[in-house]
């Protein structure tokens, strides 16, 4: 008797299969910017788009992944102030532990501190959705990484409050 027959033997019933999902990181984590790319406009403007590797889960679920686990899209242009989608998310982010970015040259002052930790709080980001009626509801059904940036003073304090093992 091969394995699928003694499985189908003893009951078993697969799952719904997981492959091919992305796994959403929910909790507070060390990590490095490892990578950025200046993109050109397709449709949204000029942007940035970072990614941030999980070096240590201080909270939540950990990675063993080799791929970067948080990416955005930072916006150049008329929305680079935006502290939601701009660029100056991603400075007030590195700021906020203490790297100040040249913003003379901006690829430039990105280059020089690739590999700088950050500490991101991780969470689902569920989609916004119009009902009929005209009011706004989240879509649970279509959620993606969404993520902020802290300082180390509070991810430490959030690592604290969830009694974590530190």
């Amino acid at each position: 008797m091969n394995v699928t027959d003694a499985l189908k033997q003893a009951g078993f019933t697969p799952e719904k299969s997981t492959a091919g999902e992305k796994r959403i990181y929910e909790g507070t984590y060390k990590c490095s910017f490892v990578d950025f790319a200046k993109m050109e406009d397709k449709g949204f403007g000029e942007s940035i788009y970072a990614q941030f590797k999980i070096n240590e889960c201080l909270e939540g679920m950990d990675s063993n992944s080799q791929y970067p686990e948080f990416k955005a899209y930072f916006q150049l242009g008329d929305k680079i102030g935006s502290k939601r989608n701009g660029l100056a998310k991603l400075i007030n982010g590195l700021f906020s532990v203490g790297i100040e970015v040249n913003t003379d040259d901006i690829v430039a002052g990105l280059e020089a501190v690739k590999g700088a930790e950050v500490y991101i709080s991780g969470f689902k980001d569920y989609k916004n959705v119009k009902a009929e009626d005209g009011s706004w509801s989240k879509d649970k059904d279509e959620a993606k990484q969404g993520f902020v940036f802290m300082t180390e003073k509070a991810a430490l304090k959030q690592v604290k409050k969830s009694d974590a093992p530190f």
